[in-house]
């Protein structure tokens, strides 16, 4: 009996000091929680202009992932412009990478220029889409791609119905599942 009780006492002793250890090692942070987030996936993938081809993508892809009838791309570089035709609609695309761009940079020249911004991860890469109608409906899906930033801007000219935000997705989509 006296084994036991000295036991007890010892189990006692040994969860006070427990709790009053916790308590004093504990402490509350604010914020919110977010989930961790990796490095770009693909830290020394180049998606420049190569081999003809703008974002990693030929002219053939991007029309189809468009829906287009027709396909002219009147200037290609570090920026690759694009007017397709879809019916009687026209579409104006352009892809942009910026080597040594950075996302947050683009996010925020976006909502200065009143677009509304809203987060996505595209293909295992952090993105958002910026929606802003001026001349027609338009988007553009941005991400952090490589060493900088890749984007697809997708405008319906003269339409403010319709949702270009789809279309600049699969594009940038299909750009991040590219291989050279």
């Amino acid at each position: 009996m006296r084994w036991r009780v000295g036991f007890v006492a010892a189990a006692a002793a040994a969860a006070v000091t427990a709790v009053v250890a916790v308590a004093a090692c504990s402490q509350t942070v604010s914020g919110t929680a977010h989930r961790a987030q990796s490095g770009v996936p693909d830290p020394t993938r180049s998606y420049g202009y190569v081999d003809d081809r703008c974002g990693l993508l030929v002219d053939g892809s991007i029309q189809q992932a468009i829906g287009a009838d027709h396909i002219v791309r009147p200037y290609s570089g570090a920026v690759c412009q694009y007017v397709l035709a879809r019916g009687s609609a026209m579409v104006d695309v352009t892809f942009s990478w910026y080597e040594t761009g950075s996302l947050d940079r683009e996010r925020t020249l976006a909502a200065e220029r009143g677009a509304t911004v809203s987060e996505k991860v595209v293909e295992r890469h952090q993105a958002f889409l910026a929606r802003r109608d001026t001349t027609g409906a338009a988007c553009s899906a941005t991400a952090a791609a490589g060493t900088g930033v890749l984007s697809w801007w997708v405008q319906y000219r003269g339409q403010h119905s319709g949702d270009p935000c789809k279309d600049a997705e699969k594009l940038l989509t299909a750009t991040l599942q590219s291989d050279l």
